[in-house]
């Protein structure tokens, strides 16, 4: 079988508010295009060409902003115009909405694409599809109810085929999740009793979870981990299995799958307690966990001195970790403030200056409404003289 290298979770187009300025947030937005051009061009020049699937959650919102969406246009046509390789996009949970009324961005991308080199390009949005006899994908689908059907689907198909045949399953979940994740339509899971019975003839590769892990169920699961981060969280390892602060990206060929080392911590990622931003980080570091502990009495000076240090820091993303004595933290003190922002409606609060009168007539301007009653067009002519 021709090498099929897997990338996921790339989320093209995101944009931080924590941690960020608005010139690191361009930055960190252009960042993952360059690499995902980078991993391209080195599936290209490998000494076999490869196929490149990505395994879902391309774009981090259902619209991005057309620069973006431009920008992955290019990166791809380029990519197919030189290498003939075959290109295929799968379906994640960042690129469908349960209330989607208009086309995502997911979707245009994929039928420019399509058009562009209808040979060369596969789309998997709907059910359970095999791009091989061996590589069996399911997307995100609306619903728990709906993805266990595929995965039945799967397994019926998978009894037939001749024994010894190596099978993969990939798919865009949560992998034995803890209980709180229930079953949301957003959140798709394969829990323990599902994973035992996959892996009697797959081996899963799972995209979704950002941080890697392998675990040894029957013929094996994989939880791929990001390939590009986008967020401090991204770059911290998570129990034992993470412990080496790499990324990965993976491949299935003739030899079972390979992984390849990708994205390294020890050059992108640092963590620094508050008392020490005076001290210089290395250029490489564009990922920043601030930690440590402060007084009560310290707290404004902490927040002063990690302020100015993500002022004048070029890392993407400038995280808060610092606790602070009798609060939980500096940084839930700021997301609550920030939060309280995003949800105070100043279009209201302007509204509510206005008389009754006053606001029916700017209700009906902004909305486009229906001719004024007589009054309130009387009162419009007054406004008006």
């Amino acid at each position: 079988m021709k090498p099929l290298l897997i990338l996921n979770d790339l989320h093209i187009g995101v944009k931080r508010s924590a941690g960020t300025t608005p010139a690191t947030q361009v930055a960190l937005r252009q960042s993952i295009l360059t690499r995902l051009r980078e991993l391209l061009d080195a599936a290209f020049c490998a000494d076999e060409a490869k196929d490149v699937l990505i395994l879902g959650d391309l774009f981090d919102e259902f619209t991005v902003e057309l620069a973006d969406l431009w920008e992955t246009l290019d990166i791809f046509a380029s990519w197919l115009s030189t290498s003939g390789s075959r290109l295929i996009l799968v379906r994640g949970n960042h690129d469908w909405s349960p209330k989607a009324d208009r086309l995502s961005s997911f979707d245009l991308l994929a039928s420019c694409l399509q058009r562009m080199y209808y040979e060369q390009v596969s789309i998997i949005r709907e059910g359970m599809t095999l791009i091989s006899k061996q590589v069996f994908i399911i997307p995100h689908m609306p619903n728990q109810d709906l993805f266990d059907m595929e995965l039945d689907k799967a397994i019926e198909l998978a009894s037939s085929v001749q024994a010894g045949v190596p099978l993969y399953l990939l798919t865009h979940c949560n992998v034995l999740p803890p209980a709180c994740h229930g079953q949301r339509d957003h959140s798709l899971n394969i829990d323990m009793d599902r994973a035992v019975q996959l892996t009697k003839h797959f081996t899963i590769l799972n995209a979704h979870e950002h941080q890697h892990q392998f675990h040894n169920i029957g013929r094996g699961i994989y939880c791929l981990g990001n390939q590009i981060p986008t967020s401090v969280a991204d770059c911290m390892a998570k129990g034992a299995a993470q412990s080496d602060g790499i990324k990965y990206a993976h491949e299935i060929n003739d030899q079972g799958v390979v992984k390849h080392p990708v994205w390294d911590a020890i050059n992108e990622f640092s963590r620094i307690d508050w008392r020490e931003l005076d001290q210089p980080i290395v250029d490489t570091v564009k990922f920043v966990r601030i930690e440590g502990s402060a007084l009560a009495e310290e707290s404004s000076r902490a927040v002063d001195a990690i302020a100015r240090f993500r002022n004048q820091s070029d890392a993407f993303v400038v995280s808060n970790a610092v606790r602070v004595e009798g609060q939980e933290g500096v940084e839930d003190a700021a997301a609550a403030t920030f939060e309280g922002l995003k949800s105070f409606d100043v279009l209201e609060a302007l509204l509510g200056e206005l008389n009754p009168e006053e606001r029916m007539v700017i209700e009906l301007v902004m909305n486009d409404g229906p001719a004024p009653s007589p009054a309130v067009a009387k009162f419009l002519e007054g406004v008006e003289a």
